[in-house]
């Protein structure tokens, strides 16, 4: 009745071994790996565990590692007991191909081996960690639990290995009421690499693997993002968590939901190149490296350049700002040069001496007026990074938030769209002192949202809290403010900007300050980081041909093809023009800037007073840096011509001329500079008749924008030729057909106007003048707010005094002229009262043609510039106030209302309905009697008086005194 059977074990006898079990039967001997069964992560050198499941009577096994998928195997341990679990040392090694191979030691069957391949990865350092939900997570980072926690008000703060390659933050949020809040940052060596955002994914079940990477998460949502850390109902009360973070709350956007899996991740490890272009060139040649863990885009190192556009309005300008009314953008430039940061601040505007002064600061520029020239700001200066500052005016002008970040948002997709490598660090705009610092700083709030969904994006958008760094200081509006001004700093003020910007532009670059790129060992130049995948580099002189090689401080790679230096005799150099003609004041320090091709080491650099008859020495031997700083030397001539040559080949040079002008008096032979002719036109050289004298070239009595292009184009011996102005005079162009008109005020809401200037007919213009003359009690210009350009490219100067405007516009560029039909120029103003008419009038008008001649019988319209059509519904103070026995109400109606205004006293009863019909679209008043519905004058006391205007309605006080 027992059964018999057997099992045979070959290799140990030819015939079979019959082993008899009586009363049951015999379980078989099996393994099974349990972990590592394929797609973990393992961090080499630290302690893992192999888990696993066996059968039959098998007493020991031996482990065994691969790092090859099974090619080959190592021994990790001959015999241990069968206890299902041995924690082992990870391989030295970085692998994506291991297995484990478990044996019974006795006679090596059976044998279990992992499912698929595991990784095993080298750690490149640390990453700290800090994280908090509300209210319990699970925190993993590669595959491995960290650690977990269940106080939704205390941070905690973890330090972790990194791996090279992708490194996966995954945790598992858990909420008793709700779906879990999480935030967190992850920084490596105080640089942050990671937040929690709308860019994180999540997912409401488990799934094998989703917490290391290779995991397939294509198919999870994103995030769901709460607010910037700070906001409620948290605030800022996580102990332990960085009190200045960016980091934003997430969730999963359904408070049902219990529990919740999220993933963030980020790669490190070596660069890694793909290609390169051009495969040849010459030495100074600019080559193009792509592949992978560049860095940040804007990132350079080495002697590389960043072209840094300044972008903004009068603040980027500098106005207020004492040292050379630079305002902020000195100071940054120092700082700069402390750092050894090689940089070019770029743009179409410069003004300042002392540093690289180029800027895109445009005084009383709104955000859209920023949109519509953007593209030819770059298009002229191509930048790699953009300081953006830009929202003041927009809300000194009552323009609604929403429409300023709209507007700010079309121009960072704008840079954008000019160029993906461009890095824009936007700020928060600094504090005002007047009652609209409540708008500025939900403004601020939403730029701080825009750059967030930006970043979530992917885009190279940055922040700098300048609001935030300016109000750190309780007394901010006292130190960082002249007491004259509302909006625009004092030194103290910029040099805080300039600070800001100093760390947002240091924060940038430091990760990808450690990127050098070598020519066949040859450390390169110019070495610019465009995006992680991305890097641009210059070919240093002395170098031969061989392989590329980018280094960081995870490691190293070469080029897999040799990089060609070319042999070539040809070398050359250029001087770069300047963008802005604006004369270089004797004594100032200036910076010539060149580029180069071919072996060229080093450069000499001379200037000429004279034409180049003779030449004066700057710097010989000059390192070939493309850069040199000097001081312009005081000189009788107005020109100055600058040139640089080979120091080893005086042939290979380039020359470039440039304006200059005098410090202090000016000879009496001499021509005056423009300068000088500035204060001539605006009035300000009282009766200095030599002066006028020898710049009034068009004989016209006075100095005026035609002396003036004519001062810009000419040089002194061509002036001097024009013999007392007689030609200019005789080649005056008559245009009967042109009128200058001033149509009216244009109301953009509230007390802020714009006042038009338009040209009938149409002419091609150089240049002009006029002057417009107005009652200083009811408009105020603002000279901050005056643009600096026109629509058309015009430079525009301006004298303000307390009842006119003097103002200027011209073409820098020689023999230019742009073609005029419409709209010459318009002027933001503010009405500093509510009056039935605002008069404006236009005196002195110049027209200067192409060929800096005046355009005579041009027709002046003269009119009397009244308040438009408002754009807003307003309920105005009624006046006088107090009054007695009566009192005028002003209202403004955008659009033809039906419009009722009734007076109430205290107890909210009716005293009189003083309006109750439908009325026109414009500026009305109605005046009230002091007397009730029934034509009984009122007592003394407080009223009301309210207006509804369709669905809109406001209401305000008044007061009756007998």
């Amino acid at each position: 009745s027992d059964q018999v059977k057997y099992s045979t074990k070959e290799g140990t006898n030819p015939a079979p071994e019959l082993e008899i079990v009586a009363g049951g039967s015999l379980p078989p001997e099996t393994l099974q790996i349990l972990q590592p069964n394929g797609g973990e992560v393992w961090t080499a050198g630290s302690q893992q565990t192999v888990t696993w499941s066996s059968g039959g009577n098998i007493s020991s096994v031996k482990i065994e590692f691969s790092a090859d998928g099974g090619a080959s195997w190592s021994t990790v341990i001959n015999s241990t007991g069968n206890d299902g679990s041995y924690t082992m040392l990870a391989s030295g090694a970085g692998t994506n191909n291991a297995l484990v191979r478990i044996s019974d030691a006795a006679d090596g069957l059976p044998v279990a081996t992992s499912d698929a391949p595991f990784s095993v990865q080298v750690p490149l350092g640390t990453m700290d960690i800090v994280i908090n939900t509300d209210d319990e997570y699970e925190l993993f980072v590669n595959g491995v639990l960290i650690g977990s926690d269940n106080q939704w008000n205390v941070a905690q703060s973890y330090t972790v290995d990194l791996v090279s390659g992708k490194n996966v933050i995954a945790v598992h949020g858990i909420n008793g009421g709700g779906s879990a809040g999480l935030i967190i940052e992850v920084r490596i060596d105080g640089d942050l690499v990671l937040q929690t955002d709308s860019g994180w994914l999540m997912n409401l079940s488990e799934a094998s693997g989703w917490t290391a990477a290779g995991f397939d998460d294509s198919g999870w949502a994103n995030a769901t993002d709460v607010g910037q850390y700070g906001i409620a109902p948290w605030n800022s009360n996580i102990a332990n968590f960085p009190s200045s973070s960016t980091a934003h709350w997430i969730w999963s956007g359904n408070s049902t939901d219990l529990n919740t899996y999220f993933r963030g991740s980020f790669s490190v490890g070596p660069p890694q190149i793909t290609s390169f272009s051009p495969t040849s060139a010459l030495v100074g040649s600019e080559v193009i490296i792509t592949g992978s863990n560049f860095g940040p885009a804007g990132g350079s190192s080495g002697q590389g350049t960043v072209r840094i556009m300044l972008l903004g309005d009068s603040i980027t300008k500098g106005l207020n700002g004492s040292t050379d009314n630079a305002g902020y953008r000195n100071d940054l430039a120092q700082l700069l040069d402390s750092e050894g940061i090689s940089y070019d601040f770029i743009g179409t505007l410069s003004n300042g001496s002392g540093f690289d002064n180029d800027h895109e600061g445009h005084n009383g520029f709104w955000a859209d007026e920023i949109l519509a020239e953007i593209d030819s700001y770059l298009n002229a200066n191509p930048a790699d990074m953009v300081l953006f500052h830009i929202g003041t005016n927009d809300i000194s002008s009552d323009q609604s938030n929403a429409s300023t970040i709209d507007e700010i948002g079309q121009n960072l997709d704008q840079i954008k769209q000019f160029d993906t490598n461009i890095v824009t660090i936007l700020a928060s705009i600094v504090p005002r002192k007047d009652s609209k610092d409540g708008t500025t700083s939900n403004l601020n709030g939403l730029i701080s949202d825009l750059v967030n969904q930006r970043q979530a994006a992917g885009d190279n958008v940055f922040y700098a809290p300048i609001n935030e760094t300016f109000k750190s200081n309780s007394n901010w509006a006292n130190d960082y403010y002249p007491s004259t001004d509302n909006v625009h700093p004092n030194d103290n003020g910029y040099a805080v900007m300039a600070g800001v910007w100093f760390d947002a532009i240091r924060s940038v670059l430091g990760s990808a300050s450690s990127i050098a790129v070598a020519f066949n060992g040859t450390p390169a130049t110019g070495v610019v980081v465009d995006s992680d995948s991305q890097v641009r580099a210059t070919v240093p002189v002395g170098v031969t041909t061989g392989k590329i090689t980018v280094t960081n401080p995870y490691g190293g790679t070469q080029s897999a093809a040799d990089f060609t230096v070319l042999s070539s005799t040809v070398t050359a150099l250029e001087l770069f023009d300047r963008s802005d003609k604006t004369p270089w004041p004797a004594g100032s320090a200036q910076t010539v800037r060149w580029k180069s091709l071919g072996e060229v080491a080093e450069v000499d650099l001379d200037y000429s007073a004279d034409g180049g008859e003779t030449w004066q020495t700057l710097a010989e031997g000059y390192p070939n840096s493309g850069k040199y700083v000097f001081k312009v030397p005081v000189s009788r001539s107005e020109r100055l011509s600058i040139r640089v040559s080979d120091s080893q080949n005086k042939r290979v040079q380039s020359i470039l001329d440039v304006r200059t002008s005098r410090v202090g008096e000016t000879a009496p032979d001499a021509l005056p500079n423009l300068d000088e002719m500035r204060r001539a036109i605006f009035g300000k050289t009282g009766t200095n008749m030599k002066l006028i004298k020898r710049t009034d070239f068009d004989g016209s009595g006075g100095v005026d924008v035609v002396d003036f292009v004519n001062r810009l184009d000419l040089n002194d011996d061509d002036l001097r030729n024009l013999s007392a102005a007689a030609q200019l005079r005789d080649k005056s162009v008559q245009n009967t057909d042109l009128r200058l008109v001033l149509p009216g005020l244009k109301l953009n809401g509230g007390k802020r106007a714009q006042i038009p200037i338009q040209l009938e007919g149409e002419a091609e213009i150089r240049g002009f003048q006029l002057r417009l003359t107005f009652d200083g009690s009811r408009i105020r210009f603002d000279r901050s707010e005056l643009p600096d350009r026109n629509e058309f490219g015009m430079t525009i100067e301006a004298e303000l005094a307390e009842n006119s405007l003097t103002l200027i516009g011209y073409l820098e560029k020689e023999n230019s002229a742009v073609l005029i039909r419409d709209q010459l120029l318009s002027l933001p103003a503010e009405l500093l009262g509510d009056f039935d008419d605002a008069t404006v009038q236009l005196t002195d008008v110049l027209l200067v043609s192409k060929s800096r001649t005046p355009l005579t019988d041009i027709e002046i319209e003269n009119t009397t510039a009244t308040p438009g059509i408002p754009t807003e519904f307003a309920l105005f103070q009624n006046y006088p106030n107090p009054f007695n026995p009566s009192t005028q109400i002003n209202f403004n109606l955008p659009k033809k209302s039906m419009v009722t205004i009734r007076i109430y006293n205290l107890r909210g009863e009716l005293v009189h309905t003083l309006v109750e019909k439908e009325v026109e679209p414009g500026k009305h008043k109605i005046v009230w009697n002091g007397k009730n519905q029934n034509g009984i004058p009122v007592a003394s006391g407080v009223y009301f008086y309210r207006i509804k205007a369709g669905q809109w309605h406001d209401s305000r006080t008044m007061t009756m005194l007998k």
